[in-house]
């Protein structure tokens, strides 16, 4: 089993369930919503990358690079569908801005008929048929049944807007989508540090700090979190050309731009990191691929099949936990 192409995000999945990292890594069967996942992730990450490469960052909207992000990663027709959704949500937002200048005292103006009746809306709703049509004929990218590309765009402008309030007047970071490779519990692993900053805190002091930007819908578990924050930090003490940060934070992009975050004490927790990974190593070489079950299993993309392979009656048992002490999955 090849264990030379390790990160963080890899060793997660497998301390979290083995039965999804063999689905993923070992019999590379795509997770149908993976492509929307890495499309909405590309996009931000990628947009970011380019609104601070720019040197224009201080003078120009976030959103303008994520935009532009959109129409590159999109397969033509869904792109041409999702522009014609734009503008005519456009056309919407147009109708909602003179009903309520002339009806202030409708505190719902969509659900009136001056708005359900308009043309406006009908046209949107045929650019959501439109849009709904050209993804389902994209294999590769399935998207979530409460969130279309159109959605998904809207709440990456919204993600946009916020991240630009937080750090327009900031300096610009000391690194931005960094790739760092070093050796670590005998293993090569590496990753992407989404940004080292050095922005003054409240009281002026310069801090250095990692920050990691989470585009996901599901929050970390602890266990993922301290992996990945150890992981990244041990990389940055290994990389003479990056300084350490003093803390880290994760920045959950779909709860408001909110940062979580953590410090690391590298003697203390290096033993632990070192017993998570040996485990995970172990796990691998000896192909143990059986499933944890747990809350993740209802958002996770390979459930059916793993149900159909195991039989859906399991799923009623308590949830697995890795036990650090015998590094075994207890159920």
């Amino acid at each position: 089993m090849d264990l030379s192409d390790l990160s963080a995000s890899r060793i997660n999945l497998m301390s979290k369930c083995a039965r999804a990292y063999r689905y993923a890594h070992i019999d590379r069967i795509p997770e149908p919503q993976e492509g929307a996942k890495k499309i909405f992730g590309s996009v931000v990450h990628v947009g970011v990358q380019r609104w601070y490469e720019s040197g224009r960052y201080q003078t120009e909207p976030l959103s303008k690079y994520v935009d532009a992000c959109w129409w590159e990663v999109l397969p033509r027709d869904v792109a041409i569908a999702l522009r014609h959704c734009i503008a005519a949500e456009l056309g919407t937002h147009n109708l909602l801005q003179l009903i309520k200048i002339s009806r202030p005292d409708i505190k719902q103006p969509t659900a009136t008929k001056d708005y359900q009746k308009s043309q406006q809306f009908r046209s949107f709703l045929d650019a959501q048929d439109e849009l709904t049509v050209a993804s389902g004929r994209c294999e590769e990218i399935r998207w979530t049944s409460d969130e279309n590309a159109h959605q998904a765009y809207v709440k990456s402008m919204a993600i946009a807007d916020q991240l630009q309030r937080l750090w327009q007047d900031k300096p610009a970071p000391i690194a931005v989508e960094r790739e760092v490779w070093f050796d670590f519990a005998g293993l090569r692993i590496h990753g992407f540090i989404d940004q080292i900053r050095q922005d003054p805190d409240e009281h002026g002091e310069v801090r250095v700090r990692g920050v990691d930007i989470k585009t996901g819908r599901n929050e970390l578990t602890q266990l993922e979190a301290f992996v990945q924050v150890f992981l990244y930090h041990y990389g940055c003490m290994m990389d003479e050309t990056l300084p350490t940060p003093e803390r880290w934070g994760f920045l959950i992009a779909r709860r408001g731009c909110k940062m979580q975050e953590l410090q690391v004490d590298v003697e203390r927790h290096a033993p632990l990191a070192e017993k998570i990974i040996h485990s995970v190593r172990r796990r691998v070489e000896a192909e143990d691929w059986a499933p944890s079950f747990g809350y993740w299993c209802k958002s996770c993309g390979f459930r059916q099949l793993c149900e159909s392979e195991i039989g859906f009656w399991e799923f009623g048992q308590d949830t697995a936990t890795l036990d650090l002490e015998t590094d075994r999955v207890a159920a």
